[in-house]
């Protein structure tokens, strides 16, 4: 299913034909992008990338997971997903990264407010986390503006290259929620 949040805005499911493109968009990215994803050492080549959406299909198809590319213009410019669902508990965790010449502009908000309702009114989710790290001021401005609540503060949850950060929580209840 193709969600158009704009007119020029697109979440496209994750799949197989998006590997190079997605690639060279990381790739392209890599400075901007490596202060805050871990990943990036890993992502090396375009099969890297094809391992990856293999292992996205595979959550996909247990329930476990629902992945997008972000298009403008049919070009991606960047990702976004329910990395984690626990049906058991009816809980997703949000994930999210923007090119850098696409940041800035309300993209984000857009795309993951989609998500969100998604979550809530799709995937019958009780609960929605986002986690960030703590300093990574853009991207914990977008539960913020969306009206996810600050619950803590998780210490030292990431191994980023050289040293430990933390994470900061924010969520939101199916009962909070409005579109």
């Amino acid at each position: 299913m193709i969600i158009k949040i704009s007119n020029s805005l697109k979440m496209v499911p994750l799949a197989l034909s998006h590997a190079e493109e997605l690639f060279s968009l990381v790739d392209l990215n890599r400075d901007y992008l490596h202060q805050w994803m871990g990943w990036l050492d890993k992502t090396t080549a375009v099969a890297d990338v094809e391992t990856f959406i293999k292992e996205c299909d595979e959550q996909n198809e247990k329930g476990c997971g629902l992945q997008f590319v972000i298009t403008e213009e049919d070009d991606i410019c960047g990702s976004l997903n329910f990395h984690r669902i626990d049906k058991m508990h009816n809980t997703g965790e949000i994930g999210y990264w923007l090119s850098q010449s696409h940041a800035g502009r309300g993209i984000m908000n857009l795309a993951v407010k989609e998500l969100v309702r998604i979550g809530f009114r799709e995937l019958n989710l009780n609960i929605i986390e986002i986690h960030c790290a703590e300093a990574n001021v853009k991207s914990r401005a977008v539960p913020e503006r969306l009206g996810f609540t600050y619950e803590a503060t998780l210490r030292q949850r990431e191994w980023l290259y050289s040293k430990y950060v933390n994470h900061a929580v924010y969520s939101m209840l199916a009962s909070e929620y409005s579109e």
